[in-house]
């Protein structure tokens, strides 16, 4: 997991796509932070599909499934997708509440709400740097969330359309890579 518990003068965190684990994790984390509707989720899967010849079925899966009656918190969930190999990011808490305060900053959620959700994140030291105790007091500029956000805004730039498409077109199209 990586330590978000820096000095200041230390580099900040990087974060990037390195497997289907990586590209679905960031997926989990924007949807389960609220930072992307169900509609921003279809949206950018049927970019993607537009962008690449043959898309994999979990692409077209994950549009269809955005686009339909399935509750928010199922939309990123794929059946044929073999979560053992998938390997998910060891951060995917921190990816998450870093994504929910980009979600506060922007105004979309009430300081108590932000806090809570971090909070949850948090506790049992899943979100790297904070306990859950201190997010009540903490101020909301402090160093280790603005840390999160800096990866909240990594993440949200590896997933960007044209990056994924062209950058990590073996994830998202079979032409490279055997389907699973």
């Amino acid at each position: 997991m990586k330590s978000f518990g820096r000095l200041p003068h230390d580099p900040p965190p990087s974060w990037k796509i390195s497997g289907i684990g990586d590209l679905i994790g960031a997926l989990c984390a924007l949807a389960d932070s609220g930072y992307w509707s169900k509609s921003d989720i279809a949206s950018w899967a049927d970019r993607i599909i537009a962008a690449i010849e043959t898309p994999r079925y979990w692409l077209v899966d994950l549009s269809l499934r955005a686009s339909s009656d399935v509750p928010d918190s199922d939309v990123v969930k794929f059946d044929q997708v073999d979560w053992f190999e998938a390997n998910f990011p060891d951060d995917l808490n921190d990816m998450t509440a870093g994504l929910v305060l980009l979600n506060f900053d922007c105004g979309r959620l009430s300081e108590e709400e932000n806090r809570h959700k971090v909070g949850e994140l948090a506790d049992g030291g899943y979100v790297t740097g904070i306990e859950i105790e201190e997010m009540w007091d903490i101020p909301l500029d402090d160093a280790r969330l603005n840390l999160l956000r800096l990866l909240g805004r990594e993440v949200l730039a590896s997933v960007d359309v044209d990056r994924v498409s062209s950058c990590h077109s073996e994830l998202v199209s079979p032409t490279r890579l055997q389907p699973f």
